[in-house]
């Protein structure tokens, strides 16, 4: 899975993704960055695509209910103007096969 952001928000939404599931079980690929230890700052979403997550053996066949990949978002609001509406698109891609 990949994401970015293009809106004139660069460097103030951050994301949080902890280890994907699987009916319930913790999967074992890979996140492009760490889950943040408890007090750490999140990540900041990329402007141009990142790789967030490769599956892993145990989730690769996954049917019927597919993959569990929860996603939190922050924003950071220091230097934003008061009373100024922001908005932009978090674009997300998903390539599957083997």
């Amino acid at each position: 899975m990949k994401f970015n952001s293009t809106n004139g928000l660069d460097g103030k939404l951050k994301y949080y993704m902890a280890q994907p599931t699987y009916n319930g079980v913790t999967t074992n690929g890979t996140l492009g960055n760490s889950v943040p230890g408890s007090g750490s700052d999140w990540p900041v979403v990329p402007t141009s695509d990142l790789t967030t997550y490769t599956s892993g053996a145990s989730d690769r066949t996954n049917a019927p209910n597919g993959t569990f990949v929860g996603v939190s978002y922050g924003l950071n609001p220091q230097g934003l103007a008061t009373g100024t509406t922001y908005g932009g698109t978090i674009t997300y891609t998903i390539a599957g096969g083997l």
